[in-house]
């Protein structure tokens, strides 16, 4: 019987990854709160990754993306993962840089564009189309959409079924 009361266990590429069991996860956690400090804490742990964020997100627009995602990954490995093996992801944020490529098209309805200016992804009737006179009458930011489905309802929802 293993009496250890962190569990080390392997990724899908055999990068070991600890954790603690979690009767010990729920009696530190619970002897945080009783110190006084976990509000402290969790204040330090957000302005960590806040300013990690906003350090990452100009660097996530630049040609090299591929570079700082996995600089992220080193550095916050139990954090983050830059491929889509998906053995590789659970309990991880997926920083799949690739979608920030200008050429990139494809992208599921009503999704946002992690660009300086966020547009969404939406469905357009056919007469928007044949008004259009410029790439930009069909550009829409999540203001413009959440307006456009309460006008207009989910042109999306007939597609599926």
């Amino acid at each position: 019987m293993d009496k250890s009361l962190v569990v080390a266990e392997a990724t899908g590429e055999g990068v070991l990854r600890y954790r603690m069991l979690e009767p010990v996860r729920q009696y530190a956690r619970e002897k945080l709160e009783e110190s006084g400090e976990a509000e402290s804490l969790r204040s330090r742990h957000a302005r960590f990754f806040l300013a990690l964020a906003e350090e990452a997100a100009p660097m996530l627009q630049e040609r090299d993306q591929a570079a700082w995602v996995k600089r992220l990954e080193t550095e916050h490995p139990d954090l983050v993962v830059h491929r889509m093996t998906k053995s590789l992801r659970p309990g991880k944020v997926l920083v799949d840089w690739s979608q920030n490529s200008a050429a990139k098209t494809t992208v599921s309805v009503y999704s946002l564009r992690a660009r300086e200016r966020p547009t969404v992804s939406t469905p357009v009737t056919w007469d928007e189309v044949g008004a259009c006179r410029s790439f930009e009458d069909l550009v829409f930011t999540s203001d413009d959409v959440l307006d456009r489905v309460e006008r207009l309802g989910d042109l999306f929802s007939p597609l599926l079924g």
